[in-house]
């Protein structure tokens, strides 16, 4: 299967070839086509689809919705819709339970397969938008909790996260450590030496991504973050 870095396309899970034509035709998008959740998983890692389809009964008495929770948690906005000819209640309530966004049944409907697609796509990714946060050169998704600057990309701890997108909300405000604390952890009580590990190890991730966007300590009051602006200075003519 050859690699497809850079294009649009969805994924079929259904051992019907003629299912993924079907998507392919009504949502004018490549279709990755796979039969079984094992042949599925083994490509998890190295694809990112716009959206994925899964049929809930496929041969030999597999589930598509073994695979569901570990889409979810790989493509937190990714639509995952899922396929069945049996509409009882129990499959279905089973399926949203295990992160499905939504749900076609057999025989599907061009027209259908559409609209579903189109309106649960755009509803994640406005929630996709609304988890992003950005300060300077540096952008911080708080979903995957990926800080990504200029000069690299680098995969945070869920603390970590937490204490950046409040520094970048506070724009350049100081924030007090307690609260930090507070908002980074909740009502657990955490030392002051905790703290300021996590905090060497955001400071360090940060520098992985960008030389100008920096956490600054304020002696007294707290921390914030301190963007930088390259600015050219201007020489006047002798």
């Amino acid at each position: 299967m050859q690699q497809l870095a850079g294009n649009q396309y969805v994924i079929t899970l259904d051992d019907d070839p003629m299912v993924s034509r079907i998507i392919e035709k009504s949502i004018s998008l490549r279709s990755l086509a796979f039969s079984t959740t094992t042949e599925f998983s083994s490509r998890i890692p190295t694809i990112e689809p716009l959206a994925v389809f899964v049929d809930i009964h496929l041969a030999n008495d597999q589930s598509g919705l073994d695979i569901v929770p570990q889409l979810r948690a790989r493509w937190p906005y990714c639509p995952i819709i899922v396929i069945t000819a049996d509409p009882a209640d129990d499959w279905l309530v089973d399926a949203f339970r295990k992160g499905a966004d939504d749900f076609l049944l057999k025989p599907i409907k061009p027209r259908e397969v559409q609209a579903r697609f189109q309106t649960r796509l755009a509803h994640l990714q406005d929630r996709a938008a609304k988890s992003a946060l950005a300060a300077g050169d540096v952008s911080l998704d708080t979903a995957h909790r990926v800080v990504t600057g200029p000069i690299g990309r680098q995969f945070l701890a869920p603390v970590e996260t937490l204490l950046l997108a409040q520094l970048i909300k506070a724009k350049g405000t100081v924030v007090p450590k307690e609260t930090l604390k507070r908002e980074a952890w909740g009502p657990v009580r955490v030392s002051d030496n905790a703290f300021y590990r996590k905090l060497f190890e955001l400071r360090r991730a940060l520098e992985g991504v960008s030389s100008s966007v920096k956490i600054q300590s304020v002696y007294g009051a707290g921390l914030s973050l301190d963007v930088q602006t390259n600015v050219t200075p201007m020489l006047n003519a002798l």
